[in-house]
């Protein structure tokens, strides 16, 4: 894995364009783009299987609006109510992060300067907290367990300084889209393409035409750009998209 660390002064233009923490799409992407669109996370089914919101609707007989919340979509009687299967949250799907990459570079080049922002909170950038060891006793002296696995990030980037947006802290690095998945490659083990992948929270070019946000606690990817971009996604069968506006509320509810 390559790391390039930056300044997170590059992203200090991302703040002032924020909206009220937790108010509307505009708190979890900058305003001020010319349109928007919501992906949805797909929902993982088995290893390699993954379904659609509206396929949920389908069989729950809900339905499914451009800013539906999961659980009314999956049938839940309220929020946290219990889902067989949930979308992630935080986290873009490695296959879904490879397409909508390709479009990006299609709008930027592959090899146009961006910034990928990563929270600084996930657990598994750290390594390990617990570490379970196991072995036969046959009467000899027990051997001295091995030091815990490290996380994928050195000291030098855990301990250096932080993007620091309403609510927030990320790691920056440099980046292409050719090198954006990088930054979130990790050895923790999923199932599938999650297999040691988060993907970032925050990715945009050095001259922010585009940005590409998901946040932590939300099953959804936002991206704002100029509307010939926001068009390539809504027409590209690989994502279940709605167009939005930064104004819109996140519903929860």
């Amino acid at each position: 894995m390559v790391l390039t660390p930056v300044d997170p002064v590059s992203g200090a233009w991302v703040g002032p364009r924020l909206a009220e923490f937790g108010s509307c799409l505009g708190a979890i992407v900058p305003q001020g783009f010319e349109a928007y669109v919501r992906i949805l996370h797909p929902v993982q089914v088995d290893t390699n299987t993954w379904v659609s919101w509206a396929d949920v609707a389908v069989r729950t007989g809900t339905t499914l609006e451009a800013l539906s919340p999961w659980w009314r979509v999956a049938g839940a009687r309220e929020l946290h109510d219990p889902v067989e299967n949930e979308p992630l949250e935080g986290c873009l799907p490695e296959h879904s992060f490879a397409a909508l990459s390709e479009l990006l570079a299609r709008e930027s080049g592959p090899d146009a300067p961006c910034v990928s922002a990563v929270w600084h909170g996930w657990g598994h950038l750290h390594g390990s907290a617990r570490t379970v060891f196991a072995w036969a006793d046959d009467g000899s002296p027990a051997p001295e367990p091995p030091p815990p696995p490290t996380g994928p990030y050195p000291s030098e980037v855990l301990e250096g300084p932080t993007l620091e947006l309403p609510g927030r802290e990320y790691f920056t690095f440099s980046c292409t889209l050719a090198t954006a998945d990088e930054p979130s490659r990790h050895d923790e083990w999923r199932t599938g393409d999650l297999a040691g992948w988060q993907s970032p929270q925050l990715l945009w070019p050095l001259d922010r035409s585009w940005c590409v946000a998901t946040e932590v606690d939300y099953d959804s990817t936002l991206v704002g750009g100029p509307a010939r971009l926001i068009d390539a996604v809504l027409a590209d069968p690989r994502f279940e998209a709605f167009r939005v506006s930064a104004t819109d509320s996140i519903s929860y509810t």
